[in-house]
C-alpha cells in the first residue's frame, strides 16, 4: 500500500504540474498575439521609411549627417535582448552562442549592453566586457523605453565613444521558429540603398522640399529608433512564441507522464489484489 500511496501522490503532483504549464502556455498565448499585431504594425512604418530612405541616400554625401559617417576605430557595443524569465526552451541559449561568436571576432573592442535578466546573469563573470546592465527593462514595457535607450546609444556613437552598434536579438518569424540574428544599428547602412537609384531614375522626379539633405536628417534618427523598437518586438513575440510552445509540451508529457503512472498503479493494485486472494486461498486450504 505504501507503493501505491507514493503512485497515487505522484500522479497528484504532475497533475498539478500540467495545470501550471497549461495556464502558462495560455498566457504566453495571448501575451504572444498581441506583440504579433506590434510586429506588424512596426514593419509596415519602416518599410516605408526604409523605402523613402532608400531613393535619397544615393543622391546625398556621407557628411549630410553624422549618423551616416564611416567607423573610424573598432569599438563596438553589442546590445543583447535577452529575457527576464526562463521556461521558453532555446530562446536564450541559442541567443548566447550567437553573443559568444561574435565575441571571438578579434577585429573588434567589443563591450556588451545587457537586457534582461538572463542575459545579466549568463555574463556575469564577463564584468571586463560589460560596458552597461539594463535592469526592469521589460517590466511595463513600452515604445518609450526603448526611445530613451535608443537615444542614449545614438548619443555615444555621436560623441565619438563607440564606432559600431549592433543588436543581437531572436527575430519572430512564426510560433515553432525564433532565429537569432544580428543588426547594425549605427552607422546606417548607405550600401542597403544603392539598388534603388537606378530605379529612382527610371520614376518620376520628385520635387523634395525643403530639401533631400533636411528631408534624411529628419528620417535619420526615426529609422535608428524605429529599427531598435523594432527589434525589442520581435524578441518579445519570440519569448513569448517560445514559451508557448515549450509549455505546450511539457503539458503533453505531462499528460504522457500521467497516463503512464496510472497504468503503473493499475498494475500494483491489481498484483496486491492477486497477493491477497492467494494469501486467502492458501490460509483456506490450510485450514482443511
Amino acid at each position: 500500500m505504501a507503493n501505491l500511496r507514493a503512485i497515487r501522490n505522484r500522479i497528484r503532483s504532475v497533475n498539478s504540474t500540467q495545470k501550471i504549464t497549461r495556464a502558462m502556455k495560455m498566457v504566453a498565448a495571448a501575451r504572444l498575439r498581441r506583440s504579433q499585431e506590434a510586429v506588424s504594425q512596426s514593419k509596415a512604418y519602416q518599410e516605408k521609411v526604409r523605402s523613402l530612405l532608400a531613393k535619397l541616400l544615393p543622391f546625398v554625401e556621407d557628411s549630410v549627417d553624422p549618423l551616416l559617417k564611416r567607423p573610424q576605430g573598432n569599438k563596438r557595443y553589442l546590445v543583447v535582448l535577452s529575457s527576464d524569465r526562463g521556461l521558453c526552451g532555446a530562446f536564450n541559449a541559442s541567443l548566447f552562442r550567437k553573443v559568444e561568436s561574435a565575441l571571438s571576432q578579434t577585429e573588434y573592442e567589443t563591450s556588451l549592453i545587457l537586457i534582461g535578466k538572463k542575459a545579466i546573469s549568463y555574463f556575469r563573470n564577463q564584468k571586463d566586457k560589460i560596458h552597461h546592465i539594463v535592469e526592469d527593462y521589460w517590466t511595463d514595457f513600452d515604445h518609450q523605453k526603448a526611445k530613451n535607450l535608443c537615444q542614449n546609444l545614438t548619443q555615444d556613437f555621436l560623441d565619438g565613444k563607440v564606432d559600431r552598434i549592433e543588436i543581437l536579438y531572436n527575430e519572430f518569424q512564426s510560433v515553432m521558429t525564433q532565429k537569432p540574428k544580428s543588426l547594425t544599428l549605427l552607422p546606417l547602412q548607405k550600401e542597403e540603398s544603392q539598388g534603388a537609384e537606378n530605379d529612382l531614375e527610371q520614376e518620376i522626379d520628385y520635387l523634395f522640399e525643403p530639401g533631400k539633405a533636411q528631408i534624411i536628417q529628419l528620417l535619420l534618427p526615426k529609422a535608428v529608433e524605429g529599427s531598435f523598437y523594432q527589434a525589442n518586438l520581435h524578441s518579445l513575440a519570440s519569448e513569448y512564441g517560445a514559451r508557448m510552445t515549450a509549455m505546450d509540451a511539457a503539458t503533453r508529457n505531462a499528460g504522457e507522464m500521467i497516463d503512464s503512472l496510472t497504468l503503473h498503479m493499475n498494475r500494483v493494485r491489481q498484483a496486491a489484489i492477486t497477493n491477497e486472494l492467494v494469501e486467502i486461498i492458501s490460509g483456506a486450504e490450510a485450514i482443511q
